[in-house]
């Protein structure tokens, strides 16, 4: 392969054009650069919150609602779900503190830490490209990608734009520190390397691409200044990829595979994400492992070897080449499954820091045509303009797939119809919604395709208590009982559904059975009260009352059913005392009563 070598004459054409005499002006150029990648993102300020991620990192998390001593020692110190990211955990208890569980201010912060990356990238690339203009592009291009769309609008993302942002202040800082000398700008990388850290696992990648950065500038290779000091570097790293790799092992994240499957694997990832950066169509949210190596799988060496040739084709080996193709490489190496972790083969934002060396080689290719094949140098702006708009209008209708929970759900079985995990998700999101009736379709067919499995039997035997369709959630509840290793937790539902349908004595067992195995249970003591009243054993039924109260003041509904039991038995003074203090715990009912009495 040929050395690329530069044109100065047409080069300095390009760097004296009109847009380029603009970009020069950093003040306008950055501007602009950030109104028109926040235009283009600003419909993800009215998502919500999407997916069983969100809920545990927000709604489930009790680590962002108070942020005391022990709460924070217990962040730094521990690993959640087989995650370790304390720094995120700090930013979604800061956006709880603002505003609580309402999502515009979730995503005011992405957007926000999205913005000071394409900063960031703006600063790196035009060191690294030793250009205005190629930095303003690659950052643009990184601001509007459609495979960013999802740690941009999900608000699961802010793992992805937090991290990149210490990642690539700690690029842009050791850069500075390889030109000048300045111990400073060292200390400042070290630090954006520990918040990089912090916020994901796939940092640990950063001290493979130092070396790169010293020969950018040209560095003398020497054990003072170029080896020792990437020591702290490594030292981070090992650490960080021990504790992430013993959090994924209890987390079960951890999977196995046969060598041959795993290097089937990693060269349809590659071959995803370098087909994905030029053509980003066709995405999802969620790209499961297959159950067996497919037909894709098999070609995937194959593809990869004639894109990487191809490209080497058009663009022969350099410096720029180097840097890029090292840049993806390094970056998208730690969620590559060489280790299998988690049930995706490969995601979207994966590509958030990772495809920033793509999208370098792609400007460096536009640049290049510039002046290699002036034939169509004026068809070059054109094209450029056209990916510009191609991107920003795929990235926008990429957006609205994290607005909720349906939204997310409906965009991977568009790709994975028969995903169970996926399906069974969307049910239980349907049927927690205002839209509960079209859950149950979803079960009907999962226990279908799947019988022995106990979730969508629960699933569809809570719906049909629900929607007043008893004894068909009896029938769902009995066989979940019979799948179910775990009997116990499905007795008190199941209790319910036979004491709607007035079987009194089926009811009273299986509630004893619930408040004998979770005795601090408040609830189950009230439903077990319902019991007693049925059979017309009332002072039993009080007795449960007292159980409840005493086990719980703060829940209003034993209040308020012992209201109605003193009412029924014409003890009308007491009824309406223990209606008020019903209505002070917050139950609706209770107050109508007394409106209305």
């Amino acid at each position: 392969m040929k050395i690329l070598k530069s044109k100065p004459s047409i080069s300095g054409s390009i760097t004296n054009s009109s847009f380029a005499l603009f970009l020069r002006k950093r003040g306008p150029s950055i501007t602009l650069l950030l109104i028109i990648v926040f235009l283009v993102n600003i419909s993800a300020l009215w998502n919500g919150f999407a997916g069983v991620e969100d809920e545990e990192l927000v709604r489930l998390n009790e680590t962002i609602r108070a942020l005391d001593f022990s709460t924070l020692f217990k962040l730094f110190t521990s690993a959640t779900q087989g995650l370790y990211h304390p720094l995120v955990d700090l930013s979604i208890a800061l956006d709880f503190r603002i505003s609580g569980f309402h999502p515009l201010f979730y995503h005011v912060q992405n957007i926000f830490w999205h913005l000071l990356n394409v900063w960031l990238v703006y600063r790196i690339f035009k060191k690294l490209g030793n250009n205005r203009t190629k930095g303003w592009m690659v950052a643009l291009f990184f601001g509007i990608h459609p495979l960013h769309a999802e740690s941009i609008a999900w608000v699961s993302g802010r793992r992805d734009v937090l991290y990149a942002a210490g990642f690539l202040f700690a690029i842009l800082y050791y850069y500075r520190y390889t030109v000048s000398g300045n111990r400073n700008f060292y200390r400042l990388s070290l630090v954006g390397f520990v918040w990089a850290c912090l916020c994901k696992p796939m940092a640990m990648s950063l001290p493979l691409l130092l070396p790169l950065l010293d020969y950018l500038s040209n560095r003398k290779l020497s054990w003072k200044e170029t080896l020792s000091e990437k020591f702290p570097f490594f030292f981070i790293a090992i650490t960080l990829v021990w504790f992430t790799f013993l959090a994924q092992l209890n987390g079960g994240r951890i999977g196995t595979l046969h060598n041959w499957q795993e290097f089937l694997y990693v060269c349809r990832a590659l071959v995803f994400y370098l087909s994905k950066t030029i053509a980003p169509i066709n995405l999802s949210a969620f790209y499961p492992f297959p159950d067996s190596p497919e037909f894709i799988d098999f070609a995937s060496p194959i593809i990869l070897l004639a894109l990487i040739i191809s490209f080497f084709k058009i663009l022969p080996f350099s410096k720029i080449t180097l840097t890029g193709w090292l840049i993806f490489i390094i970056c998208i190496l730690p969620v590559l499954q060489l280790f299998p972790a988690g049930q995706a083969l490969m995601a979207d934002r994966n590509h958030y820091v990772a495809g920033l060396g793509l999208i370098y080689l792609i400007v460096e290719l536009l640049w290049i045509s510039w002046y290699k094949y002036p034939a169509v140098r004026n068809i070059i702006p054109l094209g450029t303009l056209l990916i510009i708009i191609g991107f920003s209008i795929l990235n926008i209708r990429r957006i609205p797939v994290w607005k909720n929970d349906e939204s997310l759900y409906q965009d991977i079985l568009k790709n994975n119809p028969e995903n169970y995990a996926v399906n069974l998700r969307l049910a239980d999101s349907r049927a927690r919604s205002e839209n509960s009736v079209n859950a149950l379709p979803i079960y009907l067919n999962l226990i279908k395709l799947y019988p022995d499995s106990v979730m969508p039997y629960i699933g569809a035997g809570r719906t049909l208590l629900q929607s007043g369709k008893y004894v068909m959630a009896e029938i769902m509840y009995r066989n979940a009982i019979v799948r179910s290793a775990e009997k116990e937790i499905l007795y008190p539902e199941f209790a319910h559904a036979t004491l709607y349908q007035q079987k009194w004595d089926t009811a009273l067992h299986y509630f004893k059975i619930a408040v004998k195995n979770f005795p601090e249970n408040a609830r189950y003591r009230i439903q077990l009260s319902e019991a007693y009243e049925g059979i017309n054993q009332d002072s039993m039924a009080i007795q449960c009352l007292y159980q409840a109260i005493n086990i719980d003041s703060s829940n209003g509904q034993s209040y308020y059913q012992m209201a109605l039991l003193l009412n029924k038995k014409g003890n009308l003074s007491d009824g309406q005392n223990w209606m008020k203090v019903a209505a002070q715990k917050g139950i609706a009912e209770a107050k109508t009563y007394l409106e209305q009495n």
